[in-house]
């Protein structure tokens, strides 16, 4: 990299340091999982320049890499304004912007491309200049493909002309004759799959699909929680509510009932208190205000590590994050999920005694809460919470286990870098 961080082509053969190439577009969610593992990467002695969104240019530079705006020639919505959902757009995106980004790489003479799982690009690039590529999943998802279907059946879609086309020029692309406007969720990648879970969140069938794959451990915030330290007090029950940001997305109007359900059995339950996490959802003050009274305060966004560390309960959508948070501040949960890998998720920490469903059989987008079922689940996750408190203990054991083999993953990384970068040179000749 020159002075301003841009990259500079290399020229001489090198030993060291290996040089990666990382794609984030400009999801914050999942940049939160991707940074991590550029961080343990640089700290390893990689040399790592990431092309992404400008608004993360701080948080990388502050861990040691380079950034290039992924967005210079041109935003999302110039690639793409109409398809929905919109991750679909990193699809147009991709077919858009890969010739340039692919030089650009090229040039730097990158030996190993990380993609967080929504940067198609990153995946083009790779397999245009036909270096290895690793997948970093910020989600439970053992089945790519099966996820695809879900969303497809579950989520609303307008799949505009720009995406249409872009899925056609990029089948011409080697090892891209299947791709999708879906293509989004990536399959596994052959090199590498970097898991933002512990292990034991996976099944042995599961890990097998995701073969290989290195366990890092929950990102950001969730290393970093600390619970209050106030004792339990039944008496006053504080809960913690949100549904992410992307639902409000697609399925406000459900999201509204549910949080109405949920508001009035908070209301019912004497001493308890709620704060509901809006995920920055455009309501208008009559709709919020529907919500509020004495006992329920909305928070357009919340400032979600402070709530769990003050909170007895969290109802949740499940979200990989979200739990994993939970679980950093021994917060037991109530599962609300609505789609993608959510239901998966709630599955498996219902499974592990972490959480209860807040509607057996129901979820977000098929709604049936009523504010009587959920004031039930809270008593019944009140009376469970020793046996939950527990199994949290131990998942956090789990993750803090993950994170200290971090150092090991990164070696892993620059060792397929390293060999990589020797296959070309015998392949020069």
């Amino acid at each position: 990299m020159d002075a301003t961080g841009q990259p500079v082509a290399c020229t001489q053969p090198r030993t060291h340091p290996a040089r990666i190439a990382g794609f984030a577009m400009g999801e914050r969610n999942h940049f939160s999982n991707f940074l991590p593992v550029i961080a343990a990467l640089v700290q390893a002695g990689a040399e790592v320049h990431v092309w992404t969104d400008p608004a993360f240019r701080a948080a990388l530079a502050e861990v040691g890499a380079g950034v290039t705006d992924i967005f210079a020639a041109g935003d999302l919505a110039a690639a793409d304004a109409e398809t929905r959902p919109v991750p679909a757009r990193f699809v147009s995106f991709a077919a858009a912007h890969a010739d340039r980004l692919l030089a650009e790489v090229q040039g730097w003479g990158a030996d190993l491309v990380l993609c967080e799982s929504f940067a198609v690009v990153g995946r083009v690039v790779a397999a245009r200049l036909g270096l290895p590529w690793i997948n970093v999943l910020p989600g439970h998802i053992a089945d790519a493909a099966a996820c695809r279907a879900a969303i497809q059946r579950d989520q609303p879609a307008s799949i505009g002309p720009a995406c249409r086309a872009a899925v056609a020029r990029l089948r011409q692309v080697d090892g891209f004759g299947d791709i999708t406007p879906w293509s989004y969720i990536a399959d596994p990648s052959p090199w590498l799959n970097i898991e933002m879970e512990p292990g034991e969140w996976w099944t042995p069938a599961e890990q097998a699909a995701l073969h290989p794959v290195a366990f890092f451990g929950s990102a950001a915030a969730a290393g970093t929680i600390i619970a209050d330290g106030r004792g339990f007090d039944p008496a006053r029950l504080r809960l913690y509510v949100s549904f992410g940001t992307v639902i409000w997305r697609y399925w406000q109007d459900e999201a509204l009932a549910a949080l109405g359900e949920i508001a009035a059995a908070v209301r019912a339950i004497p001493g308890a208190t709620a704060v509901i996490g809006l995920g920055g959802a455009a309501l208008s003050a009559e709709v919020v205000a529907r919500l509020n009274c004495a006992a329920v305060r909305t928070v357009g966004f919340a400032d979600q590590a402070r709530e769990l560390a003050q909170a007895d309960l969290f109802i949740t959508h499940q979200g990989t994050g979200s739990t994993h948070e939970a679980i950093a501040a021994g917060v037991p949960m109530l599962s609300w999920p609505f789609f993608g890998d959510q239901p998966a998720v709630a599955a498996r920490a219902q499974a592990l005694g972490l959480a209860l469903p807040l509607a057996a059989g129901q979820s977000g987008t098929t709604g049936g809460l009523a504010a009587a079922n959920v004031g039930a689940q809270i008593a019944l996750a009140v009376a469970q919470r020793p046996a939950m408190v527990q199994a949290i203990q131990d998942a956090r054991a789990w993750d803090i286990r993950a994170r200290s083999a971090r150092p090991g993953i990164a070696w892993r990384v620059m060792n397929l870098a390293r060999m990589a970068r020797q296959r070309a040179w015998l392949a020069e000749g």
